[in-house]
């Protein structure tokens, strides 16, 4: 087991205490053992989450997926889109309204936002097939509010394995929940953009969510700006 999937698995742990809180137990007592040895016997008894073979049997564990309250109303599990074998992978928050009726990320206003910045021929003049599109959470929260950390931890493992899966050279977090669940981190995305981070054997760039550039235009030039940093980068 890697040190990611053992965070996977320690998020999982702190899960189960604090629902075990909600039904009045205060707290568990265990013997001193390290983290090891409690992650296997996880592993063991639970047949392991991580062990997809490929994106399809992700996909249809997330169209089956119960870990957290979001699948009582959605209509659609939304997944990704593009190419799995990309070299730059865009992740944002989580799915709309328009998402969750279409099951596909990146449809509704601020989709075709980023499909401008992204394909059109005076911006990144990209293909579908140079990127891969997915979101922190696979089901809409409710009135298209962030999702809650119990909701991203739910979705961490496909997510992960959906990373390692397409390994991309280069991931592009849309927004500060984006960033918050690829980085760890709850800085603002003026303090993160404009430079790359090392996480999942590539390269993290933050910049802004297409849906904050509808509501502030003078933000579609630093997006830009990161575009171009992205570009660059591919090309080395």
């Amino acid at each position: 087991m890697n040190e990611e999937d053992k965070n996977l698995q320690i998020k999982k742990i702190r899960r189960g205490a604090r629902n075990l809180k909600s039904l009045g137990i205060q707290g568990v007592y265990l013997k001193k053992m390290d983290k090891d040895k409690i992650l296997n016997l996880i592993q063991e008894d639970a047949g392991s989450n991580n062990q997809f073979n490929s994106l399809e049997e992700i996909k249809l564990a997330v169209e089956k997926c119960k870990l957290c309250s979001l699948h009582k109303e959605r209509n659609n599990t939304v997944f990704s889109r593009g190419d799995d074998k990309a070299d730059i992978m865009f992740i944002g928050e989580g799915p709309g309204r328009d998402e969750d009726m279409a099951g596909m990320p990146f449809v509704g206003r601020a989709g075709q936002l980023l499909d401008k910045i992204v394909f059109n021929e005076d911006a990144m003049n990209l293909s579908i097939h140079d990127v891969y599109i997915c979101n922190i959470v696979k089901c809409r929260p409710p009135n298209n509010r962030k999702p809650e950390l119990n909701e991203m931890e739910a979705c961490s493992n496909y997510l992960v394995r959906q990373i390692s899966f397409v390994s991309p050279k280069i991931i592009v977090c849309l927004g500060a929940t984006a960033a918050e669940g690829i980085l760890g981190t709850k800085d603002r995305i003026m303090d993160l953009r404009g430079k790359f981070f090392n996480k999942y054997n590539a390269k993290v760039i933050v910049t802004y969510h297409p849906a904050a550039l509808l509501r502030d235009g003078s933000r579609k030039k630093l997006v830009w700006d990161d575009m171009q940093l992205v570009m660059k980068e591919i090309k080395k």
